[in-house]
């Protein structure tokens, strides 16, 4: 769905059982409206902060 601090965060589509053309067609959908093109970032470590440590300021 998008970053934070340079790591993903992603977004759940759920439904109903055998509902899955319906989700990856919602999930598309969703893609293609959000302009998602994020390619992957590899890190050798990642920094520590409220924000991934689910802490509020």
């Amino acid at each position: 769905m998008g970053l934070v601090r340079g790591l993903p965060v992603g977004l759940s589509f759920i439904g109903a059982a055998y509902a899955e053309q319906r989700l990856l067609d919602a999930g598309l959908a969703y893609e293609q409206a959000a302009g998602i093109s994020n390619k992957p970032d590899f890190r050798a470590t990642v920094d520590s902060g409220p924000e991934l440590e689910g802490q509020r300021p």
